[in-house]
């Protein structure tokens, strides 16, 4: 019976003449489906889409619609994939942040389903262009805000030590003064002492304090706890050995069966993230690069009599270019980002290598925070010198522009998490921007310009 259910619940998105609603009822049933009391919900962990037997069963049609579209949203956004590694850190607010942007962005679409009372929304995770704000900066707001009221707790702690100081003293220098009295005028006095005080705390302490700073915060319904089950479902981490390729497959899958099914074309950022998924799939990281390289390139005059030894990392014998095709090449390294060290120095050193077969005039390596704080010219056949020292300062785009265009930089190569603090502009040098699955919507939602390829592909 259940089985049915879900059959026919997808089949209503899927008919949905909004098109994001229908892809997501296409994304939701390329997955593998699992029926089992595991998860008290529903949850989908990437490739999955698990559902409680009985759960389903007690709701209305249209609280299960809301849902299931939900799920579907944080598979798009590829959160359990990307937000995989900030849960062993951040835990329960991980998946607040991931709800609080599904919601934003469902709401902001036209949901045809309305939203349960427990589901999370905060307008004040929108931004001045009336876009909601990425998961990763609505995390960064969660713990921010999970900190001050941590700070505000303590003070008021520190606070309650000091009137009960106070107030023990007092108690002593009475007991002091009057200890000819009796014993049982001792005890009542000191008994109604403590016990008013006892009752301040109450009402002024933590309880009032957390019901107030959520308030304040925007924490809205009973799943302030994030990964605790609500009506909006469950969030749970993509499996270790999960195939990235498997589901950007199954992201192409999806939007192939909405287009086919006539519901239009997609919006764009769904679109986006489908053409990122096809790249994806095809080609591996290396490749890609070389051929946006190929595209750069002015000349094109091969000779296989030169083989290209540093090429072979990507697996292929390829002729080497005979005349200069790229002219001066900057390979930026964004040191403010989430990606590791050894992603840093392996994407450029990667990058260097690949470039040797277009023999560019100058390779210039420059590493930045919110400034550049490092560079290095290198010539033909050299390879970068590893970097272990980071700044891990904040990000602009605009001191490392400025460089390039006096420099007469020709080609930027820029590995980075997308997230500048400034909004940059195209200034006219062809971009490629390297980094994680993460950093594509980012990279989207600043508009940055030139093309994105993700390095863990």
């Amino acid at each position: 019976m259940i089985e049915r259910h879900i059959s026919e619940l997808l089949i209503i998105l899927q008919s949905s003449k909004i098109e994001f609603v229908s892809a997501c009822g296409f994304r939701l049933s390329v997955m593998k489906r699992v029926f089992t009391t595991e998860v008290e919900t529903m949850a989908v962990d990437g490739v999955t889409f698990f559902i409680n037997p009985t759960w389903p069963l007690q709701r209305s049609k249209l609280a299960n619609l809301f849902t299931m579209l939900h799920e579907a949203m944080h598979v798009w956004f590829r959160h359990p994939e990307r937000l995989r590694d900030s849960r062993k850190l951040y835990g329960d607010l991980v998946h607040q942040a991931a709800d609080y942007a599904v919601n934003l962005h469902l709401v902001q679409n036209g949901s045809p389903y309305e939203m349960p009372d427990d589901g999370l929304i905060d307008y004040a995770f929108v931004a001045s262009d009336g876009r909601a704000l990425s998961t990763e900066l609505i995390l960064d707001k969660l713990i921010q805000q999970q900190q001050e009221q941590q700070q505000e707790q303590e003070q008021d702690s520190d606070s309650g030590d000091s009137e009960s100081a106070e107030c023990d003293g007092s108690q002593q220098q009475d007991s002091s003064q009057n200890s000819d009295d009796s014993d049982s005028d001792s005890d009542q006095n000191t008994d109604s002492e403590t016990g008013s005080h006892d009752g301040d705390g109450d009402a002024n302490g933590d309880g009032d304090a957390d019901d107030s700073s959520e308030s304040e915060s925007g924490n809205s319904g009973q799943n302030a706890g994030g990964n605790t089950p609500s009506s909006c479902g469950e969030l749970l981490p993509a499996p270790v050995d999960l195939d990235p390729h498997e589901v950007a497959e199954q992201h192409i899958a999806a939007a192939t069966l909405a287009k086919t099914a006539g519901n239009g074309t997609l919006p764009d950022w769904m679109q986006s993230l489908v053409n990122e998924a096809a790249q994806n799939s095809e080609t591996s990281w290396l490749q890609r690069l070389h051929d946006k390289f190929a595209t750069i390139a002015a000349a094109r005059d091969y000779s296989f009599e030169r083989f290209n030894q540093a090429y072979a990392v990507v697996g292929m014998i390829e002729p080497t270019l005979y005349s200069e095709g790229i002219g001066k090449v900057a390979i930026v390294g964004d040191e403010s980002g989430s990606m590791s060290d050894d992603e840093l120095n392996m994407a450029t050193e990667q990058t260097a290598a690949i470039l040797e077969e277009w023999q560019p005039d100058s390779v210039e390596i420059i590493r930045h925070d919110s400034e550049i704080v490092y560079t290095e010219s290198l010539s033909a056949g050299e390879q970068p010198t590893p970097r272990t020292k980071r700044s891990y300062g904040g990000t602009d785009f605009q001191p490392v522009l400025d460089y390039c265009a006096e420099q007469q930089v020709e080609v930027i190569v820029w590995i980075t998490d997308c997230y500048p603090c400034d909004n940059p502009k195209d200034n006219g040098i062809p971009a490629i921007f390297l980094g994680t699955s993460y950093g594509s919507e980012r990279y989207h939602e600043r508009e940055l310009w030139g093309d994105f390829i993700d390095i863990r592909s």
